[in-house]
């Protein structure tokens, strides 16, 4: 069973790139949820960042590529509930964001406070403000 704590970014001291014990990371994992139908079409071309009303309640989300920095959280029902209609058709992809992109990493609040996992904890959500190429993606 996979565990909140298992996060890469934790490993970073936070969401903005800053080294734990003076040792930088060389990159780190996060986690994309799609539908099963597009895989094929972002691992060859990548994910690009887009604006997005992806909450219940029409919230601005700026533009970037959404992501969950612990696993756990991409194969949660209830957050898939919460983003998707159809949640029997959804893909996981591994995107490995490497240590010169961390810049572009922020945490993602407005998400992380409109929904719950099913262990009533918080996601961990994550926004990329850039596009990801494909070589950074992978199936899970």
């Amino acid at each position: 069973m996979l565990q909140k704590h298992e996060c890469d970014l934790d490993v970073m001291c936070g969401f903005y790139g800053q080294p734990l014990d003076g040792e930088w990371a060389d990159s780190v994992t996060a986690y994309h949820i799609t539908q099963t139908k597009n895989v094929p079409s972002i691992l060859e071309t990548g994910l690009v960042a887009k604006e997005c009303k992806a909450t219940p309640f029409g919230d601005y989300r700026p533009c970037a590529v959404y992501l969950f920095a612990a696993r756990v959280d991409a194969y949660d029902r209830q957050v898939r509930e919460f983003l998707f209609d159809d949640i029997d058709s959804l893909s996981v992809l591994k995107v490995t964001i490497p240590s010169n992109a961390f810049i572009n990493i922020r945490n993602d609040g407005l998400f992380n406070m409109s929904c719950m996992c099913s262990d009533g904890s918080y996601p961990t959500a994550i926004r990329y403000t850039d596009n990801i190429p494909a070589g950074w993606i992978s199936k899970c």
